[in-house]
């Protein structure tokens, strides 16, 4: 893993290292990043965790994305943590891990999580919890302004090393879609999504105990990797691959 603006004697205190038996993951000793508990529910507090906003803070200052990252991929987090392990998002990993130029990050109400960070303890130490299964309208407001503002953030740092950015969202009004092309248009990043409107009104169809499950519809994981073929020529095409 790689760093910006730190000292060699601060990337030292860092103490970057694989997750056992998962190379693909980095732990860091982040000063101030540690969980002070295990956090449940879906409330306006829960989009301010202390420990949340530190790593936001250092994503921003310190963190660089991986070399081969031409493709910004977002995508929801899942109720089980960690996230690539969940019954919800593995077979979306699993499509993904087959295209080297994909950089997953994970939207979550603790803020945007690389993919390769996500198994830092803060990451794995909270679930968002409506106490009647749906988020209050203001906190829903309240997440998606905070979305805007994570996404602006590290598209200001990080939007001259992506050639795009592909979203898995929801079509239906008021998503994040919206938001996600809005903000991607002031920094001149193209904005692919799966699945497409007839996608997701067969997605719909399907019911699910949790709409989050909704993400490995067979339709939309189709969709998903038809998409990043489609990327992947592309970027062949342009010689980015």
């Amino acid at each position: 893993m790689k760093f910006r603006n730190l000292t060699q004697n601060e990337i030292e205190q860092l103490n970057a290292r694989s997750y056992p038996n998962y190379p693909e993951y980095m732990l860091l000793d982040l000063p101030g990043a540690e969980p002070k508990g295990f956090y449940r529910g879906a409330s306006e507090e829960e989009l301010h965790i202390e420990e949340a906003a530190v790593w936001q803070q250092f994503i921003l200052d310190h963190y660089l994305p991986p070399d081969t990252s031409k493709l910004l991929l977002l995508h929801q987090c899942s109720w089980a943590k960690p996230y690539d392990m969940s019954a919800t998002l593995e077979p979306v990993v699993k499509i993904c891990n087959r295209f080297d130029f994909v950089h997953r990050v994970i939207v979550s109400n603790v803020g945007l999580v690389p993919s390769e960070l996500q198994m830092n303890p803060v990451f794995c130490s909270y679930d968002w919890i409506p106490p009647d299964g749906r988020e209050s309208t203001r906190v829903r407001v309240k997440f998606f302004e905070l979305y805007a503002e994570r996404l602006d953030r590290y598209l200001s740092t990080f939007s001259d090393g992506y050639y795009g950015i592909l979203a898995i969202a929801a079509r239906q009004q008021g998503s994040k879609l919206g938001i996600t092309v809005k903000i991607a248009e002031q920094y001149g990043l193209p904005v692919f999504s799966v699945p497409d409107q007839t996608g997701w009104d067969k997605a719909l169809k399907t019911t699910v105990r949790d709409p989050g499950n909704r993400i490995r519809h067979p339709v939309i994981l189709e969709q998903l990797e038809a998409k990043l073929i489609e990327i992947q020529h592309t970027l062949r095409n342009i010689g980015l691959d």
